[in-house]
């Protein structure tokens, strides 16, 4: 099988782009995609009415045999082994379904220790946390569902349930970075500017998902690094943040530094979530225009599992000018994402006007006049 991998490089130049053919020997890709067998049913409950930041989101999954035999349930892609390991759920938030976050296997054929036996009538239960699998990461009404299978109601129980999170939340399976071929304090350094850019991320994220649709057309922000509005547009640089924010705070990024590469850092579009430091990153600042933090940014969001950003233009002046000209183009510039999340200067998303002053009473005035007038 072959399989291309694009390079993208940061540079201060141009863009350049190497295309590398790389065989990819013995290795197979095999789909764990099992389905309930019938006979099968599933209930859902939740363990509280709703769920603050800190809350573990923990949901009760019940699986009933219902017909007059025995029947060996594959325990794979369920809630038996206690935790979400697998993407056997449908969340939707607001319209959009959840992506599942968590871990992605490759294994042997099942054995007979990977069964469990539900006789007639039985059930067997386990109750899970959502949020170790699934990035819950903003407040509202989320609706829950089994993927495949036969499905039961009931008061309590449903084959669908809604959680309610009271608040924003952080993701809950924040894993720690990777270093290769980094020594001293570079590792603590690389540290301190993933922290930077997650936290601008998120900024970023929140800034667009909250400034009201009525001055959106007239966002200096989004207008400065995206050029004109439009809501398909808007929307796409929304998901962008999202899924870069997402990146940040739930994968593991391995960091390799290259002191042999005169650039800021490159990836390869097609092997996340690794990023190699050139020379020019130890020289900037952690935070600011085209920082440490920045760089981060800018480089996670050209993994084409993240938000497929590439190299249109390179430094501010440039972006600004393809925002202006072709803001189409400016939705997918990584650079342009970098800045509007570095926001230096800053620059406010909202430009509703500022409430008029408090008109003084009559008898200030006239003691003003009085007092002051010569």
């Amino acid at each position: 099988m072959l399989n291309l991998f694009r390079v993208i490089v940061r540079t201060r130049t141009a863009t350049q782009v190497v295309c590398l053919s790389l065989l990819l020997c013995g290795v197979v890709s095999m789909s764990a995609a099992a389905s309930l067998p019938a006979g099968i049913e599933v209930s859902l409950q939740t363990v509280q009415a709703k769920y603050g930041k800190d809350d573990a989101v923990m949901v009760k999954v019940t699986y009933r045999n219902v017909t007059s035999e025995a029947i060996k349930l594959l325990t794979w892609e369920t809630a038996l082994a206690g935790r979400v390991d697998e993407d056997f759920l449908r969340i939707v938030h607001e319209g959009s379904v959840v992506p599942y976050s968590g871990r992605h296997y490759k294994r042997y054929p099942p054995t007979d220790a990977d069964y469990v036996t539900v006789y007639p009538g039985a059930s067997v239960s386990a109750t899970v946390d959502l949020s170790t699998g699934y990035s819950l990461s903003y407040k509202g009404d989320y609706l829950v569902s089994v993927k495949g299978g036969a499905v039961t109601s009931g008061s309590q129980k449903a084959p669908q349930v809604t959680i309610v999170l009271t608040s924003d939340r952080a993701i809950r399976f924040k894993q720690t970075p990777a270093f290769s071929g980094c020594f001293g304090d570079r590792p603590s350094q690389i540290d301190a500017a993933l922290g930077s850019a997650e936290r601008l991320a998120r900024t970023a994220s929140e800034d667009l998902r909250n400034n009201p649709v009525s001055v959106r057309g007239d966002a200096r922000r989004y207008r400065e690094w995206f050029g004109a509005y439009s809501e398909s547009r808007w929307d796409r640089v929304q998901r962008n943040f999202d899924r870069i924010y997402s990146a940040l705070s739930t994968r593991q990024i391995t960091f390799i530094c290259d002191d042999t590469s005169p650039f800021f850092a490159y990836v390869y579009i097609n092997d996340p979530y690794k990023i190699y430091l050139g020379s020019v990153f130890w020289q900037v600042p952690q935070t600011g225009t085209d920082s440490k933090a920045g760089t981060i940014i800018h480089e996670v969001s050209h993994f084409t599992i993240v938000a497929g950003t590439d190299d249109v233009v390179y430094g501010q002046s440039g972006a600004r000018s393809l925002a202006n000209s072709n803001p189409n183009d400016a939705i997918t510039n990584a650079d342009s994402h970098e800045y509007f999340a570095e926001n230096t200067p800053s620059l406010d998303m909202s430009t509703e006007p500022e409430p008029e002053p408090e008109p003084k009473p009559f008898i200030i005035q006239i003691l003003q006049l009085l007092l002051f007038d010569d």
